[in-house]
């Protein structure tokens, strides 16, 4: 459908945006372990890389930048030591974060959505990836 608009849902408050993280990470470490593939965000290099980055261009971020880079060395140190702990890899599946799966009709911001005001903000930014396809995320 060339013309969908998708709306994606992350974390509504930083439990669940930790459990998110630490559950993406213990799946990188079974994905490199099962098939020797290691995604590119499992390599320091390229997070300090976009976090330099970041911070160049939004200095005013910087607190919440650090906010962010702890509770991923949080995430990613409970990631390993559950991996360690256990001696085979993680059959469990992936629960999602119950934020991040509800329907655009059971969330707060149904209203912001499709049928907007004229130039009313809806509170999405709208992500193009091409001219066929729009992400909206808040």
């Amino acid at each position: 459908a060339p013309d969908a608009v998708i709306y994606n849902f992350g974390a509504a408050n930083l439990r669940e945006y930790y459990r998110h993280r630490m559950r993406i990470h213990r799946q990188h470490l079974d994905s490199k372990s099962r098939n020797d593939y290691k995604p590119s965000t499992m390599r320091w290099s390229q997070a300090l890389k976009a976090l330099a980055q970041t911070l160049v261009e939004q200095p005013e971020e910087m607190l919440a930048a650090c906010a962010l880079v702890g509770v991923e060395l949080a995430s990613r140190a409970n990631a390993n030591l559950a991996r360690h702990l256990s001696s085979t890899t993680s059959d469990d599946p992936w629960v999602p974060i119950a934020s991040a799966k509800r329907s655009f009709a059971e969330s707060t911001c149904a209203a912001d959505g499709p049928g907007e005001a004229e130039g009313e903000s809806s509170g999405y930014t709208e992500l193009r990836r091409s001219e066929s396809s729009t992400v909206r995320t808040r």
